[in-house]
């Protein structure tokens, strides 16, 4: 699987996946979803992860961000390692499943800049206007706290370039050499590393974080309740080139 857009309710598709099948999760839900839903579902998130899996989660504007880390925390037993020191992009939180998670260190990635929306959607614009080329927001569309940066960051952090294609597990990042030159070695007993790390999105909205993961040469799989969302994703990430990034 390169890429899957499935057109379903996230809480009954996820039921149906296997358990420590992905490697990471990055989504942001939309501000209609109820709270209990929502737990709900990042509940099932947490199973399908791998045991060393990890969630990005960008609330939406109106959410009560506190009291839903809290449930998260309380309810469905996710850690937060970003309370010992792990540093994290503006308005995103990292969830783990174990103290032990992947991560990758890379530089966090600078501060996104605010783009001009087009007159009709003007209103629903937050911050100051910069003389950039507008763009057009449909209706209903979560994904605009999270810009391709941000999202691109996290994927490269909790996912290898490689995987084994037996088992899944990722290969290890190891620095080599004084010009601090980075090679990857397998984790596991298996001489495989044809596999890739599967990144999921169960509020797939626009499909942002797929043409992320696909430029980023990482499998996808994406979940989202419209219809006119889900035929837009995939038109984005039908158009988008694998592995440029790499």
């Amino acid at each position: 699987m390169s890429w899957r857009i499935e057109e379903s309710d996230a809480l009954t598709l996820l039921r149906e996946l296997p358990g420590r099948w992905a490697q990471t999760c990055v989504t942001c839900p939309p501000r209609e979803v109820p709270v209990p839903e929502l737990i709900a579902v990042l509940a099932e998130v947490r199973r399908v992860l791998r045991s060393d899996g990890t969630l990005w989660l960008a609330l939406s504007r109106g959410m009560d961000r506190p009291a839903i880390l809290e449930r998260l925390e309380q309810e469905t037993a996710w850690l937060r390692p970003e309370q010992s020191g792990t540093p994290m992009p503006g308005g995103v939180v990292l969830l783990t499943k174990r103290a032990a998670y992947l991560h990758n260190r890379r530089p966090l990635p600078a501060a996104p800049v605010e783009r001009r929306r087009c007159p009709t959607h003007r209103a629903r614009s937050a911050g100051p206007h910069t003389p950039r080329r507008a763009f057009c927001v449909p209706a209903g569309s979560q994904d605009r706290l999270l810009p391709l940066e941000v999202i691109d960051w996290c994927i490269s952090t909790s996912t290898a370039v490689q995987a084994c294609g037996i088992c899944g597990a990722p290969w290890r990042e190891a620095p080599a050499g004084a010009a601090r030159e980075v090679s990857w070695r397998r984790r596991c007993v298996h001489l495989n590393g044809r596999g890739r790390s599967l990144v999921i999105d169960p509020y797939c909205g626009r499909g942002s974080v797929g043409v992320a993961a696909q430029l980023r040469d990482r499998d996808f799989l994406g979940i989202e309740r419209s219809p006119a969302l889900a035929a837009l994703a995939r038109r984005r990430l039908s158009t988008t080139p694998r592995g440029s990034l790499r």
